[in-house]
């Protein structure tokens, strides 16, 4: 009986062990909220600080200061288009570890942005 008791209990703490890793693994990780964490060009100084978090639904808040920001965005591999209603805003982007690059051949502005 205690060989069945302990086969038991250590499946359980298998499939324990295999939900929690896989609750720490997210399936896209640009679903997320980023932080500008530093940058280049023109404008950029005004966007240090600001948290970019982006929900499935295809919608994202810009937070700085108490202030948020709602929007749509829409995403390829590599592009990034935000689009605040008045404003829309396209990136080139990347995503190495826990920072998120973003590059705009419009403007020349550099972001750096950090997983929170």
């Amino acid at each position: 009986m205690s060989v069945l008791r302990t086969i038991l209990l250590l499946g359980i703490f298998a499939v324990l062990a295999c939900s929690k890793e896989d609750d720490n693994e997210p399936s896209d990780p640009f679903l997320d909220s980023w932080e500008v964490i530093n940058g280049s060009g023109v404008g950029v100084s005004e966007l240090i600080g600001t948290v970019y978090s982006f929900a499935s639904d295809g919608g994202f808040t810009a937070s700085k200061d108490g202030v948020t920001q709602v929007g749509t965005f829409t995403r390829t591999d590599t592009e990034l288009t935000l689009d605040f209603g008045n404003t829309t805003v396209k990136y080139l982007y990347s995503i190495t570890g826990n920072q998120m690059s973003w590059a705009s051949t419009a403007t020349g502005r550099n972001l750096t942005l950090q997983r929170r």
